[in-house]
């Protein structure tokens, strides 16, 4: 049985694993007031940021298909298909919003 303890309460997740109840809320809620927005860029929009950053679509780092934000956005209907590019939103203290991309692989 694997367990995480952090001195305080902890909640049940599956069978065998122990989870502390935020980390509980991160694993089933994707709008956690942390989680960065994901988008999925039109063809257009991902072929402009590419020759913006000039960089090819395999250069761009990698997101899984399996990743939770990606399957959130599946379950909020959007269609994802492999080498789709994602714009990451993450805000910065220092620079406002800041966009990170990846490229959708199995």
């Amino acid at each position: 049985m694997t367990t995480m303890t952090t001195g305080m309460k902890t909640g049940k997740i599956g069978s065998d694993t122990l989870l502390h109840p935020v980390a509980l809320q991160a694993v089933s809620d994707m709008t956690w007031s942390l989680t960065p927005k994901h988008v999925i860029l039109s063809d257009t929009a991902a072929k402009r940021v590419l020759k913006s950053l000039n960089i090819s679509l395999s250069e761009l780092p990698l997101i899984r298909y399996r990743d939770a934000a990606i399957q959130q956005l599946i379950e909020d209907g959007v269609d994802i298909k492999m080498d789709d590019v994602v714009q990451i939103t993450r805000k910065s203290m220092t620079s406002g919003e800041v966009y990170y991309y990846r490229r959708v692989v199995p």
